[in-house]
């Protein structure tokens, strides 16, 4: 079954077979983000970016995320990645080079592989992919905004508060 939700601009349209045919490797180097930063992460598209376990962006902290980047949630530690009260996440990728959070079982991926993405901080993400979540993306703040959000494969696509706040 597959669920398709945008989140902002209703002109925005993804052509599932171009999304989802294979989810890929980042090119680049490996990187894992792991535990908690209070200080600014930077999220490269030359990178391949790895969630494992519980991530959190807190103390005022920014996550930065450039277009084209992919980040894996890792199934093994079921990761996870939390922006906290107070900090902030900013991504902004084209139609072209849209952010992807996806399983790290790249070549046999399930629904529910890692735990999936909550936003209780001031966020601002553009042209995103989540896929094979457990949760696509818990919204706890009103200040949340996501134009052009894909939304695949996941066991929930989305929850939190209501989404006629955040859902514009």
């Amino acid at each position: 079954m597959l669920w398709l939700l945008l989140c902002g601009c209703d002109e925005f349209q993804m052509h599932a077979y171009e999304t989802i045919e294979y989810p890929g490797q980042a090119p680049g180097k490996y990187r894992v983000l792991v535990g908690d930063y209070s200080k600014d992460v930077w999220v490269r598209n030359t990178d391949a970016t790895h969630i494992r376990g519980t991530v959190r962006i807190k103390n005022g902290a920014y996550l930065r995320i450039e277009g084209g980047s992919v980040l894996y949630g890792e199934y093994e530690t079921d990761g996870k990645l939390v922006i906290e009260d107070g900090s902030f996440c900013i991504g902004s990728g084209t139609y072209e080079t849209p952010i992807r959070f996806t399983s790290n079982q790249v070549k046999n991926p399930h629904v529910g592989d890692w735990e999936g993405i909550v936003l209780s901080g001031l966020t601002r993400m553009e042209n995103i992919i989540v896929e094979y979540a457990d949760v696509g993306v818990t919204v706890n703040h009103k200040l949340v905004r996501i134009y052009n959000g894909f939304f695949h494969m996941n066991k929930v696509e989305c929850e939190g508060i209501k989404e006629t706040v955040w859902r514009r």
